[in-house]
């Protein structure tokens, strides 16, 4: 499986209209049009990963089916599920970075910065 991107050209959910763009230097240039890194040397080839690094890895799975000869009707399994699953492994990196890290997290219901702010201001730290 190469190089692939899936570009949002508007629509709604569902009439959605995306540009797949598969082809190496198409999506270098676009991703420096929409975030401003250059990707692509002459010299070089284009960087790896397009100089960017993931921020999570997600899996999906889906149906094509063609309708009357001119429709594509895309069907993703289990969006939901896999949003909960991708959630949960991330509280279970916070939470185990805590415990790593006890020394630095108080124990007890976290205070905001202003009510913080306004405690130590007024003398009523607690």
């Amino acid at each position: 499986m190469g190089e692939e991107a899936k570009v949002n050209q508007g629509g709604t959910f569902t009439n959605s209209r995306f540009e797949e763009l598969s082809d190496i230097h198409d999506i270098a240039r676009c991703v420096a049009r929409w975030t401003g890194i250059a990707t692509e040397d002459e010299k070089y080839g284009v960087k790896a990963n397009f100089g960017l690094e993931p921020i999570a890895t997600i899996g999906t799975e889906r149906a094509t089916w063609i309708a009357d000869e001119g429709f594509r009707i895309v069907a993703e399994a289990s969006v939901e599920q896999q949003k909960r699953q991708i959630m949960q492994e991330m509280d279970d990196r916070i939470e185990a970075f805590m415990k790593r890290y006890t020394w630095a997290f108080s124990p007890g219901k976290p205070k905001g910065k202003l009510t913080a702010y306004f405690e130590w201001k007024s003398g009523r730290q607690r």
